[in-house]
């Protein structure tokens, strides 16, 4: 989406779908979306999105650009791992308030890696906030992403495993040859009756004999 320079504006957990079949993460309501020029930043006053996860500077009537939807992001995330977004108050004016601030506490249940992606997204400042290229490349995500992927043979299994092949294949050759088959057929020709033609004095004619 940010490789298309398009802004979604609305990024939530209400707005984030998992497919049923292939479990894959679909975003959807692209209704307050927009598609920046190439070198444009933003829309200096749209204020729109929904509290518990709108940016600073669209607060603050700051231009913004793809940099606010990563702190989205970083409410995503915070909301997945604790149940509640970092910023929620009982009252939407306080939620602004505090978003406002940039103050927001991380659980201690946390890991490090986690807590180091949390505040790069949520940093106030756009312009120091992690790129989307550096929260692909995180550690935390590229560890997660790393365990997700089907069990490795180990290096002394797979070997193993090509010695037994190779045994068995040995063992099967030593057997054939034992038994006299080969690789060929030809054995079957040996145990094939032979017929040869001769002569039968009583009738002057020839017959087949079998050998």
């Amino acid at each position: 989406m940010q490789s298309l320079g398009v802004m979604h504006r609305d990024l939530k957990l209400g707005n984030i779908l998992i497919t049923h079949a292939t479990k894959s993460v679909k975003i959807i309501d692209f209704g307050l979306a927009v598609k920046l020029e190439i070198g444009e930043q933003g829309e200096q006053k749209t204020l729109c999105g929904t509290p518990n996860y709108i940016a600073p500077e669209v607060l603050n009537s700051q231009p913004y650009g793809l940099q606010t939807d990563l702190w989205s992001v970083g409410c995503i995330l915070y909301a997945l791992l604790t149940g509640t977004p970092p910023f929620e108050c009982p009252s939407v004016q306080d939620t602004l308030l505090k978003i406002r601030k940039g103050k927001f506490k991380l659980p201690d249940h946390m890991s490090e890696p986690v807590q180091d992606l949390v505040r790069k997204l949520l940093d106030s400042d756009p312009n120091n906030r992690i790129t989307i290229q550096d929260v692909l490349e995180h550690p935390f995500l590229t560890e997660f992403m790393e365990k997700l992927k089907p069990p490795k043979l180990k290096e002394e299994f797979q070997i193993a495993l090509k010695n037994n092949i190779e045994t068995l294949a040995k063992k099967e050759s030593e057997l054939n040859d034992l038994l006299g088959l080969g690789d060929s057929p030809s054995h079957l020709s040996s145990s094939q009756p032979k017929s040869r033609k001769v002569m039968d004095p009583a009738t002057s004619h020839e017959k087949e004999d079998v050998a």
